[in-house]
């Protein structure tokens, strides 16, 4: 389950049954693959499990939750976790048939 939040960090909108996948990553994993950075900022050495929760996202994701504006620094929830997104991706084909997923990293 997906929640867009608020700075309230009150749901907005019905995401709930929006699919998209996770994926954990480390900071080498976006250059690796070539993933392009589009917006914001990629994980830094600060960006721990003991610190605030910050995420990347697909382009195609940040379109869908946040088509009003920019998604950086904006909130959201997902497996009773909140994340800060501190950057946006390109959008990766992830199937064999090219068919491509909205991420979560």
């Amino acid at each position: 389950m997906l929640d867009r939040l608020d700075a309230d960090h009150q749901p907005v909108g019905d995401f709930a049954d929006y699919p998209y996948q996770i994926r954990v990553i480390d900071g080498d994993y976006l250059a690796a693959f070539g993933i392009a950075l589009r917006e914001g900022r990629q994980f830094t050495v600060d960006d721990r499990m003991d610190t605030d929760s910050v995420a990347l996202i697909s382009e195609s994701l940040a379109r869908r939750l946040y088509a009003d504006g920019s998604a950086i620094g904006s909130l959201f929830r997902t497996g009773g976790r909140e994340f800060t997104i501190a950057g946006v991706v390109a959008d990766v084909a992830y199937q064999a048939n090219g068919q491509r997923a909205d991420m979560v990293y």
